[in-house]
């Protein structure tokens, strides 16, 4: 299955992967996350916000991801 999810992220925007890794990193899937993280290193050229319509000021920045998380990702379960 990561092979998979490794085929269909190169299908997409950078910033969708390094969302995606992110969330999969907190939903506990490491296995499906590590195999993005060369990926994102190689591609994602700045800092994407986790949501786009929120500003990015002040956000922590996770290295792995180069991601500004500027929300809280809460799980209905």
């Amino acid at each position: 299955m990561p092979r998979n999810l490794l085929a269909a992220a190169q299908l997409c925007p950078t910033s969708w992967v390094q969302r995606l890794g992110y969330l999969l990193d907190l939903a506990e899937h490491r296995n499906l996350a590590e195999c993005l993280v060369p990926f994102v290193s190689e591609r994602a050229l700045f800092f994407a916000p986790l949501v786009r319509a929120k500003p990015r000021a002040g956000a922590e920045r996770l290295k792995r991801w180069k991601l500004a998380v500027n929300a809280t990702a809460d799980s209905d379960a």
